[in-house]
């Protein structure tokens, strides 16, 4: 049902790698998110939780240059610096994020969040080589109630594009980073709407739980067509719990079991498509 759908967004669906370390160990601690690339000029479209990664880095390495060229000289125990930049076992010391396969280069970029809902543009300030020569078209309306759709990201939180240097103190990309990354979809359908923070209905449920490394990403129609963001996952009690003892060979045990119904979070394509209209963003629809 998605083959060719998928097949139009593989060019405009791509990978952020984002990877930390603690000062107690030289494990590099590695996660996963999407975007989708929108037009040429190098304007990319996901969620405010993962733009603000890109900012948190920021932060991140503006403080640890400091630490960084204290451990370099040596002069001090490490246990010793750490303490006097008031950095524990478990402080994010070091925080990194990449584009896979994305843009070769770019002078600078900026980032332009939604006030109220999970949702974010970053734009690429000159963006030289960018990976993708086919973009994403946005549905006209939104999906309908029982309508399947597909998510599509790159849920691989064991991908390692980074690793430890201890001669930079710092975390460095691996030589090579894309390896065998491929595209990840899975199906589901439109169960229902639901009201945002400000008691809209921008947002929607799709049955069956999404992948982490999907966030960020976008449900696509059976025309390849983008009718929403992933946001997330929720898990909705199903009122049906189980207390019973059974026999299991010639013992009697007992079961106790709560069930929950996992759906994934989206947010609505007219909301999106006022947000890049808000901002002049350039993009396709049917």
């Amino acid at each position: 049902m998605f083959i060719k759908a998928i097949e139009n967004n593989l060019d405009c669906v791509k990978a952020i790698s984002t990877a930390y370390k603690t000062p107690s160990s030289d494990e590099v601690i590695s996660s996963m998110f999407s975007f989708i690339v929108i037009n040429e000029e190098g304007w990319v479209l996901t969620t405010k939780s993962v733009a603000n990664n890109i900012v948190f880095a920021d932060k991140i390495h503006t403080d640890y240059e400091k630490v960084r060229q204290e451990l370099l000289e040596n002069k001090i125990p490490p246990k010793k610096i750490f303490k006097k930049y008031k950095l524990n076992d478990d402080s994010i010391m070091i925080f990194k994020n990449v584009f896979l396969n994305t843009i070769a280069s770019w002078t600078n970029l900026k980032i332009f969040a939604h006030d109220t809902l999970d949702l974010a543009l970053i734009k690429f300030d000159d963006p030289k080589d960018l990976v993708c020569s086919k973009f994403p078209i946005f549905a006209k309306e939104d999906a309908k109630q029982g309508e399947m759709l597909c998510r599509l990201g790159y849920p691989y939180s064991d991908f390692k594009a980074f690793k430890y240097d201890h001669s930079k103190k710092d975390i460095v990309l691996n030589e090579i980073v894309d390896g065998n990354l491929q595209i990840f979809p899975s199906e589901g359908m439109l169960t229902r709407y639901l009201l945002d923070s400000n008691k809209n209905l921008t947002l929607f449920e799709i049955s069956n739980y999404s992948f982490i490394g999907q966030i960020g990403g976008p449900i696509i129609n059976k025309n390849g067509e983008i009718v929403g963001l992933l946001l997330g996952n929720a898990f909705k009690d199903a009122e049906i719990d189980i207390n019973a003892k059974v026999k299991r060979g010639n013992k009697e045990v007992e079961i106790k079991q709560n069930n929950f119904i996992p759906l994934s979070i989206c947010l609505n394509v007219t909301e999106i498509k006022k947000f890049l209209d808000e901002n002049k963003v350039k993009y396709k629809t049917k």
